[in-house]
């Protein structure tokens, strides 16, 4: 039976972000969000902590199957089929037992199938490796570049 399994809680994204941006090509693609700095909220005492600040994360898949993403909002979050297994807004799941493939079947053996979830939108990848980076210093704009120039 599929059941979710909250991974990488280090990573807290944004729940003041816009949605993720998502860059590919055949052979790689990178997910790009913001996330929530928390030593950003201590330093920086106004209304809106981060005003100003671009914290931003991103995953690149060197080698994916498949990959879908959508959009919702709190209410349209409980039709997604994995609702009933406790799914929330702004977490990274790992889906175990996935119904999206048999992890026995070639070319599926080594893959995982990942599910980010944020305020409006969700992104779901089958992938067999993948590499996280941090971006403290550049802004999004900046690493948008970046990525868009290694593709």
């Amino acid at each position: 039976m599929v059941h979710l399994e909250t991974i990488h809680p280090e990573i807290r994204i944004s729940p003041s972000a816009s949605t993720p941006y998502v860059l590919c090509n055949e052979l790689q693609l990178y997910l790009l969000f913001h996330i929530h700095d928390e030593s950003i909220s201590k330093a920086v005492h106004t209304a809106v902590h981060n005003v100003g600040i671009d914290r931003s994360v991103y995953f690149r898949f060197k080698s994916f199957v498949k990959y879908q993403q959508g959009l919702w909002n709190n209410a349209d979050m409980l039709s997604h089929p994995y609702a009933d297994f406790g799914l929330e807004s702004f977490k990274i799941y790992e889906v175990k037992q996935s119904d999206w493939f048999n992890a026995e079947e070639a070319p599926y053996q080594s893959c995982k199938h990942l599910l980010f979830t944020f305020s409006d939108s969700y992104f779901e990848i089958i992938s067999s490796n993948y590499e996280i980076e941090h971006n403290t210093e550049a802004t999004i704009k900046e690493t948008l570049a970046s990525i868009t120039q290694k593709l």
